[in-house]
């Protein structure tokens, strides 16, 4: 099971759409990929529910009845959906080797940031004497 925060999630939307389309990677990557987006993916159809929520509660509606959050209660609305960001999950996702990637996976450095979730540490671990 790996940690990690909502927030990191929600800002990992379009990196994890670059990551679906590189090619030429091995099979067993590529499954680990999608089996890795479909859980991501629920996550954050969860989240954007929760969104919802928080502009129905702190928004109004215009005459076309379409929900947007007023800048009066922006701030309330703001505070309460990055507290709930902040949220810590367990999630069970298989981890990548940096080294899988290497060379071919044309994700830029910004990707690689919002997805360092999916990556394992790859440093070797020294015990504590």
């Amino acid at each position: 099971m790996t940690k990690v925060k909502l927030n990191k999630l929600w800002n990992s939307q379009k990196a994890l759409g670059a990551l679906n389309i590189i090619k030429d990677l091995p099979i067993k990557t590529s499954y680990w990929i999608g089996k890795n987006t479909k859980k991501v993916s629920k996550e954050i159809e969860l989240i954007e529910q929760k969104r919802q929520e928080l502009v129905k509660k702190y928004g109004v509606a215009n005459e076309k009845n379409e929900m947007s959050v007023p800048q009066e209660n922006m701030e309330k609305f703001s505070k309460e959906f990055y507290d709930f960001l902040d949220t810590e999950i367990e999630i069970d996702l298989r981890l990548f080797n940096i080294e899988e990637f290497t060379g071919k996976s044309g994700l830029t450095g910004q990707d690689m940031l919002q997805l360092d979730f999916l990556f394992q540490d790859n440093e070797p671990k020294t015990e504590a004497k």
